[in-house]
This record gives C-alpha cells, sequence and structure tokens, in this order.
C-alpha cells in the first residue's frame, strides 16, 4: 500500500491515522516541548536566550563555536567505527556570529565568520549550552 500524505494528521503505522487534535497516546506528541521564544546577541556579544518555560540563559559565543555538533568539529560513528575530526588550525572569524537561521521547528543553524557553518543546534543542545 503507498504511503499517502494525509492533511488533517499524521501516519504512523500502516491503516492509521491521528487527527492533529488527538494527543493522548500518540507516539509522535511531545507534552513537553521546551522551545526558545527569544534569542538575541546581548550587549557583551553573547547569545541570550529565554524559552517557553520562562526560563532565560546565556550562552558565550566561544563555547557555542566549540561545542558545534557537526561530525566535521565532534566526529561521528558509522557501522560501530567511531571517526575523530582532524585538528584544523585557527581561521579568522571563528568566533564571531554572522547569522542565525532556524531549522524546522527543532534547531538553528549557525554561520560563523570563518566560513563554517554545518552545525545544527537542537533546541535541547541550545538548553544545556545555557549558563
Amino acid at each position: 500500500v503507498p504511503f499517502r500524505k494525509e492533511r488533517e494528521g499524521h501516519r504512523f503505522e500502516p491503516g492509521t491515522v491521528h487527527k492533529r487534535t488527538i494527543r493522548e497516546g500518540c507516539p509522535f506528541f511531545m507534552m513537553s516541548v521546551i522551545t526558545p521564544k527569544k534569542i538575541q546577541k546581548n550587549s557583551a556579544g553573547d547569545l541570550s536566550l529565554e524559552w517557553s518555560d520562562g526560563y532565560s540563559g546565556v550562552i558565550p559565543l566561544r563555547s557555542l563555536r566549540d561545542q558545534c555538533p557537526c561530525a566535521g568539529c565532534q566526529g561521528e560513528t558509522i557501522l560501530l567505527k567511531t571517526y575523530r575530526p582532524e585538528p584544523l588550525p585557527e581561521m579568522p572569524g571563528k568566533y564571531e556570529l554572522k547569522d542565525i537561521r532556524q531549522v524546522g521547528s527543532y534547531a538553528l543553524q549557525i554561520t560563523w565568520g570563518d566560513g563554517h557553518a554545518t552545525g545544527l543546534y537542537t533546541w535541547d543542545r541550545l538548553r544545556s549550552l545555557c549558563q
């Protein structure tokens, strides 16, 4: 049976569609998704975030860049083999924030002054980096 895109819900098992209003028992519904309400660069040059649960935090840009989650910065594991990233020389603009774009409803993509832009910072990761 070919997959059909349902306008009013989502399909997670053949023949089963949930309307968006049905929440209990739905494996795709997340009861407590905490998302940023406001993100801005503060006067100190760090990233300030206000969250949907009322929490406010700051992430220093240096920390944000050093914790870039991409495979080039953190390495990756493929088929039980771990690949460590090769150390790269410091490039001018490494800690300079150039652009921030939201990716879907789950992450930010940050472009740095050295051209690096492959890391996707999920809401959970950003929240864990907040001080």
